[in-house]
């Protein structure tokens, strides 16, 4: 977490055991008065051997008993954790080596926002051939834990650029005095919008063919550095690292995120609230409830392919520099990585492809 501001996260459920129900069988039968004869004992052993069929339960494992019902074991049945195939958490390893890997392949995959499910199960597969090792076997289907807690995964990893921008920005205002006045912030924000000088590390003055070091700037690098450390410690795979070119689609994510959290203070859509009692200065930023405030696919996602376009068309040379230069923001040191728009927005993107 970085300094200034507050974040917060949630548990997950345990592993029961399941009682089962009582088995007809078990039941302590009685007869009547007057019902002795051989039709009454032949109607008896029938229905001993209807109830039976009826309840053939076993005490069996709550894992086993949800691949049954195609369901978890989470709220509303969502998948969690537990629901993996045993020992795929063990030692962290779902999270460490599995779930960096998967994030490292969106980072440099095409769509900022989606997978097609056919290409996701593929990856998956891959990724769990290449972290298990055959020691823990498994096929990745649609309807399965795995495919709906790496894809789960992947939200929480888009929405940790969102998370970044908003500590990135919320920690530079609580810094400095002259932005408790909201005026200030207002017109910083919309100031770094225009004509995208958020995105360039050098932008005195009003000429923009002066301003250098674009995909530098501060808040850029800083919130880009949210993907590098969450795929630390990944496992390599091979075939699917032969179909990037680096993390450009998350340095696309990272620009978007910025933007929006520079929208909702230039709209006052955004407010801080911060703790006279703490003296480390700790402010909270506090966004309202809607979609059109979050950082989602309908409203972000146009914006994000823009920016993605010509970062794409970066050469090798150029994206490394951005990347190196966001290793001071790492937590830990980590190895260098070989909605319709105006005309004047669109005009604002185009000059983007200038700078390669």
């Amino acid at each position: 977490m970085l300094d200034g501001t507050r974040t917060h996260s949630s548990g997950s459920s345990k592993e029961e055991w399941v009682t089962p129900p009582p088995i007809a069988s078990d039941i302590k039968k009685t007869e009547a008065k007057g019902t002795k004869g051989k039709g009454c004992k032949k109607r008896a052993q029938q229905s001993d051997q209807a109830s039976h069929q009826i309840i053939p339960w076993v005490h069996r494992h709550p894992r086993e008993l949800r691949e049954d019902l195609a369901a978890g074991s989470g709220v509303n049945k969502k998948f969690v954790n537990n629901d993996l195939p045993l020992g795929a958490t063990i030692d962290n390893t779902w999270r460490r080596l599995f779930i960096s890997a998967l994030a490292h392949f969106a980072g440099g995959y095409d769509n900022p926002w989606a997978i097609p499910s056919d290409k996701f199960i593929s990856v998956l597969q891959q990724i769990w051939n290449a972290v298990y090792e055959g020691k823990i076997k498994h096929v990745v289907t649609n309807d399965g834990p795995v495919y709906h807690i790496a894809r789960q995964a992947l939200n929480n990893w888009r929405s940790g650029f969102a998370a970044a921008a908003i500590a990135v920005i919320t920690t530079f205002f609580a810094n400095d005095a002259d932005f408790a006045n909201s005026v200030m912030r207002t017109e910083f924000a919309k100031a770094m919008l225009q004509k995208n000088r958020f995105l360039f590390s050098e932008s005195r003055g009003t000429d923009k063919k002066a301003w250098s070091g674009l995909w530098r700037g501060l808040f850029v690098l800083q919130t880009f550095a949210h993907h590098l450390n969450f795929i630390q410690g990944r496992v390599r795979v091979v075939a699917l690292d032969e179909e990037l070119v680096g993390p450009r689609t998350a340095l696309a994510l990272a620009c978007a995120a910025v933007s929006r959290m520079l929208t909702l203070v230039a709209n006052d859509n955004i407010t801080f609230k911060s703790d006279p009692g703490n003296s480390n200065g700790v402010w909270t930023a506090v966004i309202p409830k809607g979609s059109q405030y979050e950082f989602n696919e309908t409203v972000w996602g146009p914006s994000t392919r823009r920016y993605l376009e010509p970062i794409q068309n970066l050469t090798e040379e150029n994206f490394t520099l951005i990347v190196e230069e966001t290793q001071k923001y790492l937590k830990k040191p980590a190895l260098a990585l070989n909605s319709a728009a105006s005309d004047d927005e669109d005009s604002e993107f185009e000059d983007l492809f200038a700078f390669r």
